[in-house]
């Protein structure tokens, strides 16, 4: 499988996410040093770029053979960036032959609670995360990256969900779920070549999902006292048919796609199926114009995930009591509780064109649709 996506892309595939797992890197530590800065945490003295030994997060969706997670893990630790020896243990033993089979059979439920410093790799194909899991052990990042059973469209675990599937070669493969994702805890996302083979009529249940596990928008203080706007940040590396602004190499990249990839990877894989539907895909996908326009048209409601043990002070019920009349006067109707759901989406940054623009980069923020209350 790795094999021939490498040949089919001519080795540039590794580029593409190389220059997606910089940009990713790059901003979750530079949230996290803002959030430390603002809460007046005490720095780490033994990290570089002032990021303390606990707080990033980053989740890796339709994470296949874990080829982008592992990139991720690497370029944390390359970074200085290291996992408090607790958190390594508790990493390690997520990725061991006794978590899968305690966690990965029909039934089994595991709500995840990740070290300070941690890449999450999540797919649905069982054989996708077993082969990872056996990489992360070869490129040693298995203390830092964790892969589990996972569908972009649901990071909740759901019982609904623990029947099996028989798969091509007649052996049961768990589906669904197997943890739950934390809301409002990532600092970025990541997903390569994966919203693709998300049904389009299923699309935005994946970006409501994303929303929710995001980091949302606050307010900081930078080295110069200027406010900004923290929040985590959506990256997704896609294939599109180049359009004509691509000039003659774009039209000759549209060719490869059409006609070269379909047949080697058919003769290279034994799997001609697989590599049309990969071209019918491609083919079928939203243009970059239309795709940025599906993004940040999407609503999504999201809740404040409420802390365990929350007790009720004179602010906190002020606060309520605000919420209440701000709700009425937004929905003309009664609101009961603290919690009542706000309106989110998504605006693209930027958009990065690639390979005679047959890849792009889409680089989003979350942002609510309404104002932000802050008791």
């Amino acid at each position: 499988y790795d094999f021939v996506n490498r040949m089919l892309a001519l080795g540039n595939d590794i580029g593409w996410r190389k220059v997606m797992v910089k940009q990713v890197v790059d901003h979750a530590i530079a949230l996290q040093e803002l959030e430390n800065r603002d809460q007046g945490d005490d720095v780490d003295g033994g990290n570089s770029g002032g990021v303390t030994s606990g707080g990033i997060r980053i989740l890796d969706l339709a994470t296949g053979t874990a080829d982008v997670a592992i990139l991720l893990g690497k370029e944390l630790r390359a970074r200085g960036i290291h996992v408090p020896t607790n958190a390594a243990t508790e990493t390690t033993s997520s990725n061991s032959t006794e978590t899968i089979e305690a966690t990965e059979k029909p039934g089994a439920i595991e709500v995840w609670s990740p070290p300070p410093f941690f890449v999450l790799g999540v797919d649905p194909s069982h054989n996708m995360i077993e082969i990872g899991r056996q990489k992360l052990v070869r490129e040693s990042v298995q203390d830092v990256v964790s892969l589990h059973l996972g569908d972009s469209r649901n990071l909740h675990h759901d019982q609904s969900t623990e029947a099996t599937t028989d798969t091509v070669s007649g052996t049961a493969e768990p589906r669904g779920s197997t943890i739950t994702v934390e809301s409002n805890a990532y600092d970025a996302i990541t997903m390569s070549f994966g919203i693709r083979n998300v049904p389009q009529t299923d699309r935005s249940m994946a970006f409501c999902e994303m929303f929710r596990v995001l980091k949302k928008p606050q307010t900081a203080q930078d080295d110069n006292d200027t406010q900004t706007q923290t929040g985590g940040r959506l990256a997704i590396l896609e294939f599109s048919e180049p359009g004509e602004e691509a000039g003659i190499m774009g039209y000759f990249a549209k060719l490869f796609i059409r006609y070269i990839v379909p047949t080697l990877g058919a003769v290279l894989s034994g799997a001609p199926s697989e590599y049309l539907h990969l071209q019918n895909s491609i083919d079928l996908f939203p243009s970059p114009t239309e795709f940025v326009a599906a993004l940040e048209g999407v609503e999504c409601d999201y809740v404040e995930p409420q802390p365990e043990g929350a007790v009720d002070t004179p602010k906190k019920k002020w606060f309520q009591f605000f919420r209440k009349k701000h709700d009425k006067k937004l929905n003309g109707s009664k609101s009961n509780h603290v919690s009542t759901p706000r309106k989110g989406s998504f605006r693209v940054e930027s958009v990065q064109h690639m390979n005679f623009g047959s890849v792009q980069l889409y680089i989003a923020k979350p942002v609510f649709l309404e104002p932000i209350l802050t008791n």
